[in-house]
């Protein structure tokens, strides 16, 4: 599945290329989402960890000194409504539907403790070769002792999936939503929007650097909203990212 403008948190929340206007308090988007459209697109964005544009090529055919500002009203009303009680009241419904409702099996604690231990006897067997190496083989050992460490830590755990719940689903949204954000800045690094199209096949039109074509959804997207958005978009989600500390 592409990821888009991707992303949060892979962050999470909806497409911000897409053109719209404010009206009130509303979001009614030019290209004919309504408010409730729009909420259901962010909210389906968050729970998969990525971004969505349902339409970027609209913002194309925005004049390009009123990029800036849509994109920004857009990013506005997403913050808006995630910071909102309706947003966090599903997301703690949705949290507590995910949580595990059955005990962990005796059989299996028990089995998971026979791997345990196996696990602790291969790594003092390691420790013991590793006595006899130096350099890269000594290093060799150390990362999968390591390894093995992380294994047993988890073969500890008396309940995993309820460990599990509670990292993919923490008690607030905002460690998902920065993760996301912090994803999609990354992958909007250093687009060139000076990059030279060229006649494709079907009347598409390509990049005349072939890698260019290799870039990932999230950097054609910039590429087409030109840089005022993209830096737009940059600034307000790396802010807000940092309030999210």
């Amino acid at each position: 599945m592409k990821k888009l403008l991707i992303i949060v948190m892979v962050l999470p929340l909806a497409a911000w290329l897409m053109s719209f206007k404010i009206m009130g308090n509303s979001l009614v988007e030019e290209i004919g989402l309504t408010d409730k459209m729009a909420q259901k697109y962010i909210w389906d964005n968050f729970t998969q960890g990525y971004f969505s544009i349902p339409a970027f090529k609209a913002l194309a055919k925005v004049a390009v000194s009123d990029r800036a500002g849509k994109v920004k009203a857009y990013c506005e009303y997403l913050k808006t409504y995630v910071n909102s009680p309706t947003f966090k009241e599903q997301y703690e419904k949705d949290r507590q539907g995910k949580k595990p409702i059955t005990a962990p099996d005796p059989s299996l604690l028990a089995s998971r403790q026979e791997m345990k231990k196996t696990y602790v006897e291969m790594v003092e067997t390691l420790k013991e070769s590793m006595k006899e190496t130096s350099g890269e083989v000594r290093e060799g050992y150390k990362k999968t002792i390591s390894d093995y460490q992380a294994v047993i830590a988890d073969l500890d755990d008396p309940n995993p999936e309820l460990t599990k719940w509670q990292k993919e689903y923490p008690a607030s949204p905002n460690i998902k939503i920065k993760a996301g954000l912090m994803k999609l800045l990354n992958e909007m690094k250093e687009v060139d929007f000076g990059a030279a199209l060229k006649d494709g096949a079907r009347n598409k039109k390509v990049f005349v650097n072939p890698e260019y074509e290799k870039k990932p959804y999230i950097w054609k997207m910039c590429y087409r909203a030109g840089p005022e958005a993209t830096h737009t978009v940059q600034q307000f989600f790396f802010q807000w990212s940092q309030e999210l500390n």
